[in-house]
């Protein structure tokens, strides 16, 4: 019989028994926001640019001529927003590309006044490490919005709990919680969820009817028209100075920086977010809407929903959203630059300055 043999561990495995693991007492690291394409003007953009870049970016979503058409409601829906002059803006289809979108928020800062007698209202913002200002005026026409005889604030003539009675048939209306769904008109919902994935940027709680997506719909219903640069460029300081949430606003740099010439959509430097795809209201859309139902190969209308449980889900998604959504009493005014974002230019409170209604 052979003679048996003790075998050995390796010196290294004996060692390594002997010896604890070290475990790092330290939480991993957070991972670095991406390198960004352009200069900063000081280290507040910069670190106002790295907090944007941690929060989802999304396309807007944008109106389906085709696919209302396919359910009769082409000339239902867009014949009331033409009448106030949004046929440009109609039109408008521009992707959202990421550098653009956060050097802009990240410079953004806004000066809004009210009065007649006041100086003109203005912004200041970056694109590819220029500086440039706007007026107020000049943004709304830059996306083909009135300016001459348009309201630049919610007009004393609206009536929120008359106008959501006239709209749902129900009394109570809450800016919170009162949800879309609720509209009697299959063609106002389909006009909110546009306003909503557009003007508003609400992506995660476009189920609650805001009380300025509630005067939208009363201005179009009404032939009211409006100078939409004030809404968008209060929203615009709002989502800057926020630190959670979806940014929903792209499209709207994109358009800007083409009117500056300093973007060609033809040969883009950057490359679009979601690669332009699910940027329309199609139907698919308003299917999970329950706006529309198919039937065998057609498509047939239906009305007001009674099952808010989409809805309800969004709204808790989106919480955050919706109280940015809700303004202050209209005896509040103040101003609204972009703290610690780019240059100064943060006006004094001051009666007639912006509300910030967003």
């Amino acid at each position: 019989m052979p003679p048996r043999y003790k075998h050995s561990r390796p010196a290294s495995s004996v060692a390594a028994r002997k010896c604890p693991i070290a475990r790092s007492s330290t939480a991993p690291a957070r991972p670095s926001p991406p390198v960004s394409p352009c200069e900063f003007v000081s280290s507040e953009q910069q670190e106002r640019y790295n907090k944007l870049s941690l929060r989802p970016l999304l396309p807007n979503r944008f109106m389906d001529e085709n696919a209302l058409a396919q359910v009769g409601h082409r000339d239902i829906v867009l014949e009331p927003l033409r009448r106030i002059g949004w046929g440009q803006f109609l039109e408008m289809k521009d992707l959202v590309c990421a550098p653009l979108t956060l050097e802009f928020l990240s410079s953004y800062s806004s000066f809004i006044r009210f009065l007649p007698t006041s100086p003109p209202s203005k912004i200041r913002f970056r694109l590819l490490s220029r500086d440039f200002e706007l007026s107020v005026n000049e943004v709304s026409q830059i996306f083909g919005f009135p300016t001459e005889n348009s309201q630049i604030q919610i007009s004393s003539d609206f009536n929120a709990r008359n106008t959501w009675r006239e709209f749902t048939g129900e009394v109570n209306y809450n800016p919170r919680d009162s949800k879309a769904s609720k509209l009697k008109k299959p063609s106002l919902r389909y006009i909110h969820k546009f306003l909503s994935n557009t003007i508003f940027g609400r992506s995660e709680s476009d189920g609650v009817l805001s009380l300025n997506e509630l005067y939208f719909l009363w201005a179009i219903e009404n032939g009211v028209l409006l100078n939409v640069g004030y809404w968008l460029c209060q929203r615009w300081a709002r989502v800057a100075r926020a630190d959670k949430g979806a940014i929903m606003m792209g499209c709207f740099m994109t358009r800007i920086a083409m009117f500056l010439r300093v973007w060609n959509p033809v040969r883009p430097l950057y490359d679009s977010v979601g690669g332009g795809r699910g940027t329309r209201l199609d139907l698919d859309v308003m299917i999970h809407m329950k706006l529309i139902k198919k039937v065998r190969d057609a498509y047939r209308v239906v009305g007001a929903r009674e099952d808010d449980s989409d809805d309800e889900e969004a709204e808790a998604a989106g919480g955050a959203d919706m109280e940015e959504d809700n303004p202050p009493p209209f005896t509040s005014s103040f101003g609204a630059g972009t703290s610690g974002a780019g240059p100064s230019f943060q006006a004094t409170p001051t009666t007639g300055a912006l509300m910030d209604f967003f």
